[in-house]
């Protein structure tokens, strides 16, 4: 079974299993809500063709929702990831095949509003649009032919939530789909000799956010549990004309990229 089938399975199991859950009646929508997590990812990004680069991240999220009479939701989000990956490719000079250590941080923040819906089958459904961006730095590791890129895109997220309230807390399932609007992809060839840096824009590409919560809040410090998926499909970037030693001026294009992450977070509710 595939990842997004046991997305679409959970959904479904939980709306056939909900009851009520409403504005009047449930402490996330009577009161501000603020999530405060670690995050572990199993992360792989790719150039098809060309390079990869996978690995462990790990980090922290921040998440704060709240409802706005009459039903109006909103929410914001912070994460941030860091880890020791793997890179596979090719040298700029030779086409050498390379493997080395590598070093990435992601960070992504998001804003939306949404409404909150009950159903006649006592699931409540929020559905929410806002923007997204989304930062990747790769740095200059320990190389001859590694150089530090840039990556950020600009996007807007359209998707729902739905809740089941449960007698120990609640539960959740969560999904956007993301359209990439904007993006650049600066490239630092002076690194490794070249006569200036490459700002290409990317402005192209989609997504899709999915998440599994359950939410304990009967304790005394309530906490939370998710699974969360990620994937990140972007077309190939403009053009630049730039010299390297070695290699001679030449016409760079970023090639369409895809990532692929699939974590857990656990934390703490207030």
């Amino acid at each position: 079974m595939s990842i997004k089938s046991i997305f679409i399975t959970a959904y479904l199991l939980l709306t056939s299993h909900a009851h009520a859950f409403s504005l009047d009646n449930d402490t996330l929508f009577a009161q501000t809500h603020h999530k405060f997590g670690l995050s572990l990812d199993s992360w792989k990004y790719e150039e098809p063709g060309i390079m990869q680069d996978s690995g462990f991240l790990s980090g922290a999220e921040y998440n704060f929702r709240a409802a706005l009479p009459p039903l109006i939701y909103v929410e914001a989000a912070a994460e941030f990831l860091y880890g020791q990956t793997t890179y596979k490719g090719s040298s700029l000079v030779g086409n050498i095949p390379l493997s080395f250590p590598s070093t990435s941080i992601i960070g992504m923040g998001q804003l939306y509003v949404g409404w909150i819906v009950p159903l006649p089958s006592g699931v409540t459904f929020i559905p929410k649009v806002g923007a997204l961006y989304r930062l990747l730095i790769d740095f200059n590791d320990p190389s001859t032919s590694d150089y530090q890129r840039d990556q950020s895109y600009f996007s807007i997220p359209i998707g729902g939530d739905v809740l089941v309230s449960l007698d120990s807390g609640y539960m959740s399932a969560g999904a956007v789909f993301t359209t990439s609007f904007s993006g650049k992809n600066k490239t630092h060839l002076s690194q490794v000799g070249g006569n200036k840096d490459l700002n290409l824009t990317q402005n192209s590409g989609r997504g899709l956010l999915a998440n599994i919560s359950y939410f304990y809040t009967q304790a005394r410090f309530p906490w939370y549990i998710s699974i969360v998926y990620n994937e990140w499909h972007i077309e190939p970037s403009s053009t630049e004309v730039a010299t390297i030693p070695n290699v001679g001026t030449k016409t760079f294009i970023e090639p369409k990229n895809q990532t692929h992450a699939f974590g857990v977070r656990v934390g703490m509710t207030l």
